[in-house]
C-alpha cells in the first residue's frame, strides 16, 4: 500500500470520528468541566480554536444546540458571568 493510499485511509477514519456532532459534544463537555471547576476557564475556547484551525469548525454545529444557545440573550456575557461566579466560589 502506498503512503498516499494509507494517508487517505487514515483521513477517512479520522473524519468519521471527528464529525461536528462529536466536536459539539467535546466542547459541551469541556464547558461543563469548566463550570464545575474540573477544568480551568478557557478550556472549551481553546478546544474550539483547535477544531476551527484544523477543520473550520464553529461551535455549535448542531441546529438544536445552536437554537438553545441563541435563545439565551447575550450568551457570551452569560457564560462569562457563570465562569466568573464559579471562579469566585473556588477562590
Amino acid at each position: 500500500m502506498s503512503n498516499r493510499a494509507m494517508l487517505s485511509q487514515i483521513r477517512k477514519r479520522l473524519e468519521a470520528q471527528s464529525s461536528s456532532d462529536n466536536f459539539d459534544g467535546q466542547i459541551l463537555s469541556a464547558l461543563m468541566d469548566e463550570l464545575s471547576g474540573k477544568a480551568p476557564a478557557g478550556t472549551a475556547d481553546e478546544l474550539e480554536k483547535k477544531f476551527r484551525a484544523r477543520t473550520g469548525y464553529k461551535f455549535p454545529q448542531d441546529k438544536e444546540m445552536g437554537e438553545l444557545f441563541a435563545s439565551i440573550k447575550d450568551a457570551d456575557k452569560h457564560i462569562a458571568n457563570l465562569r466568573r461566579q464559579i471562579n469566585d466560589t473556588h477562590d
